[in-house]
């Protein structure tokens, strides 16, 4: 089915400022009902496309590539060599013509936790497509951030043995506590 280009820069273009805001250290994981074919043109679409693709792309899997070239996801289907069954989402009923049509898209660099990626045939969801199922292994590592700390500064007891030290000590707090002493006349002053 084709939509006009109005539509589609309506989906695009909100689809982009999300992929945008998500921090470079997060995942990303797209899964959806693009309508699009993506072909199989690995030459030209290298980092983009596995080596797995099938059949001519259409206009929306053009609009889906560009996106993907934009901002470097992947798509994680054409990585996997699956047969004819495990590889097509769709089948249109009365042609029976089918086309691969969901898809799942990471960034390149999390494709070493995909695992694999395929539709469950049989499944029913009340669709008239599959059911993709992926599985990852993700490796989450935590964020740790620097945080400053003030080091406390230690006191230097050790002059505290020799008499000398000790008087003057005590002459500079007997001096502190009578100024705070001559500085109020009364406790209800303080």
């Amino acid at each position: 089915m084709t939509y006009p280009d109005e539509e589609k820069e309506a989906f695009y273009t909100p689809l982009k400022n999300t992929i945008a805001n998500v921090p470079a250290e997060g995942k990303l994981v797209l899964l959806s009902d693009f309508n699009a074919r993506v072909g199989h043109d690995y030459n030209t679409w290298t980092p983009v496309l596995g080596k797995f693709g099938k059949g001519n792309p259409n206009s929306n899997g053009e609009l889906l590539l560009c996106l993907c070239t934009e901002f470097e996801p992947a798509i994680t289907n054409i990585y996997f060599q699956h047969s004819d069954n495990h590889y097509y989402s769709w089948e249109n009923p009365r042609s029976k013509r089918r086309h691969l049509l969901d898809y799942v898209i990471t960034r390149r660099k999390d494709l070493k936790d995909v695992k694999n990626t395929r539709p469950m045939r049989g499944q029913d969801c009340q669709t008239d497509h599959y059911l993709i199922k992926t599985t990852f292994k993700l490796s989450i590592k935590p964020v740790y951030s620097r945080a400053t700390t003030k080091r406390k500064r230690r006191l230097n007891t050790s002059k505290l043995g020799d008499r000398k030290w000790q008087d003057r000590l005590q002459l500079a707090m007997n001096s502190a506590l009578e100024q705070t002493i001559n500085d109020s006349d009364s406790p209800e002053q303080m």
